[in-house]
């Protein structure tokens, strides 16, 4: 998303210079060339104060004529420097503060879950299975299966199983190792009645629902059917 948000601003330019040119009725090929011109030697940036040509070369854009030059001063690539970390770094805490984002919490020892690559969109986010973390060096994390297959993968491809929920999800697994007993079976293996045999020990159908009381029409009263 980065990466197309620079395309579109830097769009914004060409299409006016093009749609420019189509009102002046100049060939958009030359006004895209003016564009470029103005933009790469006179137009300084507006995050570092200077032009892509005074990055490139070190002083500033002076013409094509040797004989109207005049002697400038070499550019502080330094204070350049420090003044994109500036704002690079104002400009991150804005976009963090808008997106809500936070430091990971993921740590050695932590079980995690891998996201997966969704074929359709109803496919779940994250697997199954469980990773434990080995390492971790920044935003790479190395995670390692059951099995004992390790990856590296990038800390927003995981997400940290809470330690209440791996609880959980254990002492259920116990649950179902116990011994498993039919729903009309009692713990010693004896039979329990269930409701429809109740039924038909009360001498009702097993299966009896409530039905209306059907009359003939009155029409037929006199006739033998």
């Amino acid at each position: 998303p980065q990466s197309n948000g620079s395309i579109e601003r830097q769009n914004q330019g060409i299409i006016k210079a093009i749609a420019g040119a189509k009102q002046d009725g100049i060939n958009w090929k030359q006004a895209l060339d003016i564009y470029v011109h103005t933009h790469n030697t006179l137009k300084p940036h507006s995050r570092l104060g200077v032009t892509p040509f005074e990055l490139l070369v070190g002083w500033k854009y002076r013409g094509t004529f040797v004989s109207l030059w005049d002697s400038s001063e070499q550019i502080d690539r330094d204070e350049i420097r420090d003044k994109d970390a500036e704002a690079k770094l104002t400009s991150k805490k804005f976009a963090d503060n808008r997106r809500g984002a936070k430091e990971s919490d993921i740590a050695v020892g932590d079980i995690v879950l891998m996201a997966t690559t969704k074929k359709i969109k109803t496919d779940p986010t994250f697997s199954k299975e469980r990773f434990a973390v080995i390492a971790r060096d920044g935003a790479k994390v190395i995670v390692q299966s059951d099995r004992g297959v390790q990856y590296a993968r990038n800390i927003q491809d995981l997400k940290r199983i809470p330690k209440s929920g791996i609880n959980s999800q254990d002492s259920s697994k116990d649950s179902d190792e116990e011994d498993h007993f039919p729903a009309n079976h009692s713990e010693h293996g004896e039979l329990i009645n269930t409701d429809s045999e109740r039924r038909d020990d009360l001498g009702g159908p097993a299966n009896s629902r409530p039905k209306r009381d059907i009359r003939k029409p009155e029409r037929f009263k006199n006739m033998f059917m």
